[in-house]
C-alpha cells in the first residue's frame, strides 16, 4: 500500500485516503485506473450508523455513499472508491486529485474532510527502430551517416555509433543526440570496416543497424 493521506482531526476522529496499488505501465499502457481506499482513524470509541459520505475529483468516479460501519476505535478501512481513467503522457508524470467528505459521524461534531493528489508515472517510451547506416567518401576519410525514425512514442534521444575493423570486436566511435546525422572517420589502407548504430531513449534501447562492409585500398579481396 501507498501511504495514507489524512485529514485533520475533529474531536479525535479523522478520515484518510490512499491509492490502491496498480501494475507498472509499459509502452502499450495508455491509461491507468487506480481505486482509492477511504480510511477512518478514531482516537475515541464511537458508535455510529447514520454517517454519509461524498467524493469527487479527477482521480475518482464522483459519487456518494453510506452509512458505512465506522463504529469502534483505531484505524479502519471504510470503503473503496472506483478510480477514474487517467490518461498517461510520454515523458512526463500526470497528477489527479480526490476530495472526500464525511458528515454525521458520532463525536466528530461536523464534517470530516480529506484531499489528496496522486502522481501517475510517465508512459514509458517504446524502443526506437534500428537506424539505417550508410558510408560514403573515398581515400583516408569516410562519412558514416545514420537515420533513425523518431516519434513521440519511440523517440531516438541518443544514438551510439561503433565500428569493427577486419571482423574484430566492436569499438566506440561516437554518440549523438541527433536521430539523423553523420560523423567523419579516418580509415587505414587494406582494411575491412563495418559500422553500426543503435538508438535509445529514457525507457528502451533499440536494435543495431549495420552498414555494408567498406574495403579500403588495395582492392577488395576476391
Amino acid at each position: 500500500h501507498m501511504a495514507i493521506t489524512w485529514g485533520a482531526y475533529r474531536n479525535g476522529v479523522r478520515i484518510g485516503v490512499q491509492q490502491r496499488p496498480y501494475a507498472a505501465p509499459t509502452s502499450s499502457t495508455s491509461s491507468i485506473k487506480a481505486d482509492v481506499e477511504v480510511w477512518i482513524d478514531r482516537k475515541v470509541n464511537i458508535a455510529d450508523s447514520s454517517n454519509s459520505w461524498s467524493w469527487s475529483g479527477s482521480a475518482v468516479q464522483s459519487g456518494s455513499g453510506g452509512p458505512f460501519g465506522v463504529s469502534g476505535s483505531g484505524q479502519k478501512l471504510v470503503t473503496v472508491i472506483p478510480g477514474a481513467t487517467v490518461s498517461l503522457a510520454y515523458g512526463s508524470t500526470k497528477t489527479a486529485n480526490v476530495t472526500v467528505n464525511a458528515s454525521n459521524i458520532d463525536y466528530a461534531g461536523g464534517t470530516l474532510s480529506v484531499s489528496a493528489t496522486f502522481t501517475f508515472p510517465a508512459r514509458p517510451y517504446a524502443a526506437p527502430a534500428a537506424p539505417q547506416v550508410t558510408v560514403s567518401g573515398s581515400g583516408a576519410t569516410r562519412t558514416v551517416a545514420w537515420s533513425t525514425a523518431s516519434s513521440a512514442s519511440a523517440p531516438a534521444q541518443k544514438v551510439t555509433i561503433q565500428q569493427s575493423i577486419n571482423g574484430g570486436a566492436w569499438s566506440p566511435l561516437s554518440t549523438s543526440s541527433l536521430a539523423s546525422g553523420s560523423v567523419s572517420v579516418s580509415v587505414s589502407e587494406n582494411r575491412r570496416y563495418v559500422f553500426r548504430a543503435q538508438a535509445s531513449n529514457a525507457s528502451a534501447t533499440g536494435p543495431w543497424g549495420v552498414s555494408s562492409a567498406v574495403y579500403t585500398k588495395p582492392a577488395a579481396p576476391t
